[in-house]
């Protein structure tokens, strides 16, 4: 029974649902790598959560009653690995989701898309061979994940036949899902919108900086050797996306160098590319592709990737939006033309005037 065959799934579809119940709460879920779940709570939902690792669960059901069980984990997910991306995700899950038809009544799998603000994910509906067993029991299963930011929201919704309902609150509730970052000591939130942003490693004496107006900060994090760190940001008006990774990479040195290195294995990804270009812009080294389709659905995605080799670091910066047209070019160019290094002044420490002369 499905209360016992929790997947971890992602799928895509066509659906999108973007509407919030206007009685609704607010739940705020702290994540152990110092983010915070964001959710619109239907009325009379309750929650408690449950910390496992660098991962988070929270579990939601009626007040008062086990009539459906809502079950959501929150992973970090890495850049670069396969439930990164929309598309990457929906191979997972296809996979995951056709096994699940062995052991239910369907014999194909039906995919709706979760789309909200900072989220889109995917879910399957499928029901049990087998009839309930009890109130704790529950036949009817839609499973799936969303991806917000560099976070995987895997995503469990166990309800009794005819309890559509509860899945229609479940689905709006995920198109509300953020993840939030700690406010600093100002006050401010790392994930507010910003004019311009700047990046760096510690010690290094420079940053990437790049206009980003509209765009919101999803994600920063930073490898426990400090020698990478990243951030992923998103224009919900424009809906581009825009991650920016800087690592040290001894070595290379050059903007043509770190494209190679980068885009060997960019290349490799089994998503399918065509259109691809590699060119040169300023100091920067590009490659822009297009991906066209995936698994039979139309994306129309642009990618644009401008490589920037500094001192003993590289900097890759990727550029993405889907449904493109031409006249989205301008997106792209407006933050090309904006990427610039900064080098940050020398800090040189103050004499003391009552220390005497060497």
């Amino acid at each position: 029974m499905y209360s016992k065959k929790i997947a971890f799934l992602v799928l895509s579809g066509t659906l999108a649902i973007l509407a919030t119940s206007a009685a609704a709460e607010q739940l705020v879920t702290s994540l152990p790598d110092g983010s915070k779940l964001e959710l619109t709570l239907p009325a009379s939902w309750q929650s408690t959560h449950q910390t496992a690792g660098p991962s988070v669960t929270v579990r939601l059901s009626p007040a008062g009653s086990g009539a459906f069980v809502v079950l959501l984990t929150v992973l970090p997910v890495k850049a670069g690995a396969p439930a990164s991306t929309p598309e990457g995700v929906r191979a997972v899950v296809a996979e995951q989701g056709n096994r699940a038809l062995s052991s239910a009544l369907q014999d194909h799998l039906e995919i709706t898309e979760i789309k909200g603000p900072q989220t889109i994910g995917y879910i399957f509906h499928a029901t049990d061979r087998s009839p309930e067993k009890g109130p704790g029991d529950y036949r009817e299963s839609n499973q799936g994940a969303i991806l917000v930011g560099q976070h995987l929201i895997s995503v469990t919704i166990l309800t009794h036949p005819g309890d559509s309902t509860t899945v229609d609150e479940a689905k709006r509730m995920l198109a509300t899902a953020r993840i939030g970052l700690a406010q600093d000591a100002t006050g401010n939130s790392a994930s507010d919108p910003k004019e311009v942003y700047e990046i760096g490693l510690p010690e290094a004496g420079w940053t990437v900086a790049l206009a980003l107006p509209g765009y919101r900060i999803m994600a920063e994090q930073e490898r426990p050797d400090g020698q990478g760190k990243m951030m992923q940001a998103s224009n919900d008006r424009t809906q581009m996306i825009i991650s920016v990774f800087v690592e040290r990479e001894p070595g290379l040195g050059s903007s043509k160098k770190c494209r190679d290195f980068y885009w060997a294995k960019d290349r490799r990804s089994p998503i399918p590319k065509s259109e691809i270009v590699l060119s040169e812009r300023d100091s920067m080294a590009l490659v822009t592709w297009m991906v066209k389709e995936f698994q039979g659905s139309r994306v129309m995605q642009r990618n644009v990737k401008a490589f920037l080799g500094h001192e003993d670091a590289c900097v890759d910066i990727h550029l993405s939006k889907v449904n493109f047209r031409t006249s989205d070019e301008q997106l792209f160019d407006a933050v090309l033309q904006s990427i610039q290094i900064r080098e940050q002044p020398v800090k040189h420490q103050a004499p003391n005037p009552g220390a005497a002369p060497n």
